[in-house]
């Protein structure tokens, strides 16, 4: 694993995913700087925004797409992917 700027993480709003990057790219999405978003990665952040349906959390997905790399885009690395991207079995509701 390399350093956390690196990573890949998807950010949700609620059960929504809205993006998955590294922490710049989701920086550059949301239009907030990369400590705000490295700051989502805090117990103090998450602790604020209880549970609140339109919360936003930051997910590392690394481990995950190293155990799953076929549903994932090979140009993740490079480019966030969408929604649309994923197959509808990341996206299905419970």
């Amino acid at each position: 694993m390399g350093k956390i700027d690196d990573k890949i993480y998807a950010l949700y709003k609620g059960e929504d995913i809205l993006i998955t990057g590294t922490i710049k790219q989701i920086a550059e999405y949301r239009n907030i700087k990369e400590k705000s978003v490295r700051f989502m990665l805090y117990p103090a952040y998450k602790n604020s925004q209880g549970d609140s349906k339109k919360a936003l959390a930051l997910v590392l997905l690394d481990e995950e797409m190293d155990q799953q790399a076929e549903y994932f885009p090979k140009q993740v690395e490079k480019e966030p992917v969408t929604k649309k991207d994923l197959p509808k079995v990341f996206l299905s509701k419970k």
